[in-house]
């Protein structure tokens, strides 16, 4: 599959080729390699954000299964978790603590 450069370089050949042509047909080819290349570059964006959306969504899962149900967990599973584990900011304590005693009272 030709990555963004390789349709980058196509899409100025043929803009230099038919730069000066008057042939609807090689106008036509330009316009639709250009809508052609953006269009690519929409579904890769799309196709990032549903990829971010389902790691979400997955975190979301395992979260809810290491609290309730961790016997059930493939080792994947909980490699995965690990993996994505990291130490809270000072921030993000703080607005724990305060959470937490806000619940308290």
């Amino acid at each position: 599959m030709a990555d963004m450069t390789d349709l980058a370089k196509l899409r100025e050949q043929v803009r230099d080729v038919y730069a000066t042509a008057a042939d609807p047909l090689a106008l036509d080819l330009a316009s639709t390699l250009n809508n052609v290349g953006t269009e690519l570059e929409q579904l890769r964006a799309e196709c990032e954000r549903l990829r971010r959306d389902a790691e979400l969504k997955q975190a979301k899962v395992d979260s809810l299964m290491l609290e309730y149900c961790p016997d059930e967990m493939s080792q994947e599973q909980l490699e995965n978790w690990k993996h994505h584990q990291r130490k809270a900011t000072p921030e993000e304590t703080a607005a724990i603590d305060a959470a937490s005693a806000d619940g308290e009272q």
